[in-house]
Protein backbone atom coordinates (compact mmCIF):
# COMPACT_ATOMS: atom_id res chain seq x y z
CA UNK A 1 0.00 0.00 0.00
CA UNK A 2 2.63 2.42 0.82
CA UNK A 3 4.88 1.66 -2.05
CA UNK A 4 1.31 1.85 -4.27
CA UNK A 5 1.57 5.34 -2.96
CA UNK A 6 4.60 6.38 -3.34
CA UNK A 7 4.39 5.21 -7.11
CA UNK A 8 1.60 7.65 -7.55
CA UNK A 9 2.82 10.59 -5.61
CA UNK A 10 5.97 10.36 -7.66
CA UNK A 11 3.80 10.90 -10.87
CA UNK A 12 0.82 12.97 -9.74
CA UNK A 13 1.04 15.88 -7.37
CA UNK A 14 -1.84 15.43 -5.68
CA UNK A 15 -3.11 11.93 -4.44
CA UNK A 16 -6.67 11.48 -2.58
CA UNK A 17 -7.14 7.99 -1.07
CA UNK A 18 -10.71 6.33 -0.98
CA UNK A 19 -11.56 2.71 0.87
CA UNK A 20 -14.65 0.47 1.31
CA UNK A 21 -15.39 -1.74 4.53
CA UNK A 22 -12.19 -2.62 5.78
CA UNK A 23 -10.49 -0.74 2.52
CA UNK A 24 -11.49 2.33 4.39
CA UNK A 25 -9.29 1.58 7.55
CA UNK A 26 -6.24 0.56 5.51
CA UNK A 27 -6.88 4.12 4.00
CA UNK A 28 -6.62 5.28 6.98
CA UNK A 29 -3.83 3.60 8.19
CA UNK A 30 -2.10 4.76 5.24
CA UNK A 31 -3.03 8.75 6.37
CA UNK A 32 -0.89 7.61 9.67
CA UNK A 33 2.11 6.69 7.68
CA UNK A 34 1.65 9.28 5.02
CA UNK A 35 1.43 12.98 6.94
CA UNK A 36 1.24 14.65 4.34
CA UNK A 37 -1.66 12.72 2.21
CA UNK A 38 -3.84 15.33 0.47
CA UNK A 39 -6.79 13.64 1.60
CA UNK A 40 -9.30 9.88 2.59
CA UNK A 41 -12.88 8.95 1.81
CA UNK A 42 -14.37 6.70 4.42
CA UNK A 43 -17.17 4.68 3.22
CA UNK A 44 -18.63 2.39 5.25
CA UNK A 45 -15.66 2.46 7.36
CA UNK A 46 -14.96 -0.90 9.62
CA UNK A 47 -12.95 -0.86 12.90
CA UNK A 48 -15.60 -3.05 14.53
CA UNK A 49 -18.12 -5.68 12.99
CA UNK A 50 -21.09 -4.95 14.71
CA UNK A 51 -23.84 -4.36 12.53
CA UNK A 52 -27.48 -5.88 12.70
CA UNK A 53 -26.48 -8.98 10.51
CA UNK A 54 -23.78 -9.65 13.12
CA UNK A 55 -24.40 -12.51 15.69
CA UNK A 56 -24.39 -11.74 19.26
CA UNK A 57 -21.73 -14.83 19.63
CA UNK A 58 -19.20 -13.26 17.15
CA UNK A 59 -16.66 -12.21 20.29
CA UNK A 60 -16.34 -15.97 20.65
CA UNK A 61 -14.91 -15.80 17.47
CA UNK A 62 -12.40 -13.51 18.73
CA UNK A 63 -10.66 -16.52 20.84
CA UNK A 64 -11.05 -18.75 17.82
CA UNK A 65 -8.96 -15.94 16.02
CA UNK A 66 -5.80 -16.54 17.37
CA UNK A 67 -5.42 -20.41 17.36
CA UNK A 68 -4.88 -22.01 14.76
CA UNK A 69 -8.34 -22.82 13.27
CA UNK A 70 -7.99 -19.36 12.16
CA UNK A 71 -5.97 -21.16 9.37
CA UNK A 72 -8.82 -23.80 8.29
CA UNK A 73 -12.32 -21.90 8.67
CA UNK A 74 -14.01 -19.69 6.40
CA UNK A 75 -17.36 -17.72 6.99
CA UNK A 76 -20.33 -17.39 4.83
CA UNK A 77 -21.30 -14.36 3.48
CA UNK A 78 -25.22 -14.24 3.83
CA UNK A 79 -28.30 -12.16 3.35
CA UNK A 80 -28.76 -9.06 2.43
CA UNK A 81 -24.95 -9.17 1.41
CA UNK A 82 -24.49 -5.45 2.34
CA UNK A 83 -27.49 -4.35 -0.06
CA UNK A 84 -31.15 -3.15 0.39
CA UNK A 85 -31.87 -2.99 -3.58
CA UNK A 86 -33.29 -6.19 -3.91
CA UNK A 87 -32.54 -7.06 -7.64
CA UNK A 88 -28.91 -6.01 -6.63
CA UNK A 89 -28.75 -8.80 -3.98
CA UNK A 90 -30.61 -11.71 -6.39
CA UNK A 91 -27.55 -11.04 -8.89
CA UNK A 92 -25.41 -11.08 -6.15
CA UNK A 93 -26.92 -14.21 -4.10
CA UNK A 94 -27.09 -16.07 -7.58
CA UNK A 95 -23.91 -15.60 -8.66
CA UNK A 96 -22.37 -16.58 -5.29
CA UNK A 97 -24.23 -19.38 -5.41
CA UNK A 98 -23.19 -20.59 -8.43
CA UNK A 99 -19.81 -19.23 -8.85
CA UNK A 100 -18.64 -19.20 -5.44
CA UNK A 101 -18.06 -15.05 -5.84
CA UNK A 102 -19.76 -11.81 -7.40
CA UNK A 103 -19.44 -8.12 -7.61
CA UNK A 104 -18.67 -7.73 -4.14
CA UNK A 105 -16.60 -10.27 -3.48
CA UNK A 106 -16.21 -14.34 -2.42
CA UNK A 107 -18.90 -15.53 -1.36
CA UNK A 108 -16.91 -16.84 1.82
CA UNK A 109 -14.42 -14.85 4.23
CA UNK A 110 -11.58 -16.94 5.40
CA UNK A 111 -11.11 -16.26 9.25
CA UNK A 112 -7.08 -15.36 8.79
CA UNK A 113 -8.61 -12.46 6.31
CA UNK A 114 -11.02 -11.22 9.27
CA UNK A 115 -8.05 -11.72 11.66
CA UNK A 116 -5.69 -9.64 9.64
CA UNK A 117 -8.59 -7.01 9.23
CA UNK A 118 -9.62 -7.02 13.09
CA UNK A 119 -5.52 -6.42 13.53
CA UNK A 120 -5.27 -3.26 11.04
CA UNK A 121 -8.69 -1.88 12.92
CA UNK A 122 -6.85 -2.19 16.28
CA UNK A 123 -3.70 -0.67 14.90
CA UNK A 124 -5.80 2.08 13.03
CA UNK A 125 -8.16 2.67 15.87
CA UNK A 126 -5.00 3.53 18.48
CA UNK A 127 -3.54 6.26 16.34
CA UNK A 128 -6.78 8.07 14.84
CA UNK A 129 -5.08 11.38 16.46
CA UNK A 130 -2.28 11.07 13.71
CA UNK A 131 -4.47 11.48 10.82
CA UNK A 132 -4.04 14.95 9.65
CA UNK A 133 -5.05 14.08 6.01
CA UNK A 134 -9.05 16.26 5.93
CA UNK A 135 -11.54 13.88 5.47
CA UNK A 136 -14.66 12.54 4.09
CA UNK A 137 -16.69 9.95 5.98
CA UNK A 138 -19.99 8.34 4.63
CA UNK A 139 -22.01 5.91 6.73
CA UNK A 140 -25.54 3.88 6.54
CA UNK A 141 -27.84 4.66 9.37
CA UNK A 142 -28.97 1.17 9.04
CA UNK A 143 -25.38 -0.84 8.23
CA UNK A 144 -25.83 -4.68 8.30
CA UNK A 145 -22.06 -5.21 8.68
CA UNK A 146 -20.56 -2.13 10.88
CA UNK A 147 -22.89 0.53 12.92
CA UNK A 148 -22.33 4.37 12.47
CA UNK A 149 -20.58 4.18 16.11
CA UNK A 150 -17.84 3.16 13.66
CA UNK A 151 -18.12 6.39 11.71
CA UNK A 152 -18.16 8.50 15.09
CA UNK A 153 -15.21 6.87 16.18
CA UNK A 154 -13.31 8.67 13.31
CA UNK A 155 -14.91 11.33 13.23
CA UNK A 156 -14.24 12.40 16.90
CA UNK A 157 -10.86 10.96 17.10
CA UNK A 158 -9.12 11.93 14.03
CA UNK A 159 -6.98 15.06 14.18
CA UNK A 160 -7.74 16.51 10.73
CA UNK A 161 -8.90 19.90 10.63
CA UNK A 162 -11.32 19.61 7.96
CA UNK A 163 -13.75 16.37 8.21
CA UNK A 164 -17.33 15.85 6.82
CA UNK A 165 -19.89 13.17 8.04
CA UNK A 166 -22.45 12.00 5.90
CA UNK A 167 -25.40 9.58 6.92
CA UNK A 168 -27.31 7.56 4.92
CA UNK A 169 -30.59 6.11 4.93
CA UNK A 170 -31.58 4.22 1.75
CA UNK A 171 -28.95 1.61 1.74
CA UNK A 172 -26.63 -1.20 3.37
CA UNK A 173 -23.13 -1.48 3.58
CA UNK A 174 -22.12 -1.20 0.30
CA UNK A 175 -22.75 1.70 -0.60
CA UNK A 176 -20.95 1.83 -4.07
CA UNK A 177 -23.43 -0.26 -5.18
CA UNK A 178 -26.67 -0.12 -3.43
CA UNK A 179 -29.18 2.33 -3.92
CA UNK A 180 -27.72 5.65 -2.67
CA UNK A 181 -24.28 5.05 -5.06
CA UNK A 182 -24.99 7.99 -7.35
CA UNK A 183 -25.16 10.16 -3.88
CA UNK A 184 -22.05 8.68 -2.81
CA UNK A 185 -20.41 9.84 -6.48
CA UNK A 186 -21.43 13.33 -5.98
CA UNK A 187 -20.35 13.66 -2.52
CA UNK A 188 -17.40 12.21 -3.26
CA UNK A 189 -16.61 14.17 -5.96
CA UNK A 190 -17.74 17.56 -4.11
CA UNK A 191 -15.39 16.67 -1.83
CA UNK A 192 -12.55 16.31 -4.01
CA UNK A 193 -13.28 19.40 -6.10
CA UNK A 194 -13.82 21.37 -2.09
CA UNK A 195 -10.30 20.52 -0.92
CA UNK A 196 -8.98 21.35 -4.48
CA UNK A 197 -10.73 24.54 -4.88
CA UNK A 198 -8.06 27.12 -6.22
CA UNK A 199 -5.41 24.98 -7.43
CA UNK A 200 -4.47 24.34 -11.64
CA UNK A 201 -6.39 21.70 -12.93
CA UNK A 202 -4.87 18.52 -11.74
CA UNK A 203 -5.19 14.73 -13.21
CA UNK A 204 -5.61 13.06 -9.88
CA UNK A 205 -5.30 9.17 -9.59
CA UNK A 206 -7.53 7.74 -7.12
CA UNK A 207 -8.10 4.48 -6.13
CA UNK A 208 -11.28 2.42 -3.94
CA UNK A 209 -9.97 0.14 -2.03
CA UNK A 210 -12.22 -2.55 -0.23
CA UNK A 211 -14.23 -5.23 -1.43
CA UNK A 212 -14.81 -3.30 -4.44
CA UNK A 213 -12.32 -1.93 -6.56
CA UNK A 214 -12.02 1.31 -8.66
CA UNK A 215 -9.62 2.63 -10.51
CA UNK A 216 -10.63 5.97 -11.94
CA UNK A 217 -8.65 9.71 -13.42
CA UNK A 218 -10.98 12.41 -12.34
CA UNK A 219 -10.21 15.84 -14.06
CA UNK A 220 -10.64 18.02 -11.34
CA UNK A 221 -11.65 21.33 -12.50
CA UNK A 222 -11.17 24.86 -10.37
Amino acid sequence: MRECYEQLAATYKYVLVAGLCIGAALALALAVEVPNLTAISLLSVTLNYDGWTIPWYHWILNIAYRTPIRHIYSLKEKHPYGLKNAALRAKVEKSMRTQGDSEIGNASLSMQYIYEAKMLARYVTRNLAAVEADCLIMHVIDDDISSTANAEIVYSKIGASQRRKIFLDDCYHIITMDNERDLVARETQYFLKRRLRGVEVQRIHCRLLGRHILKTRLMIDK
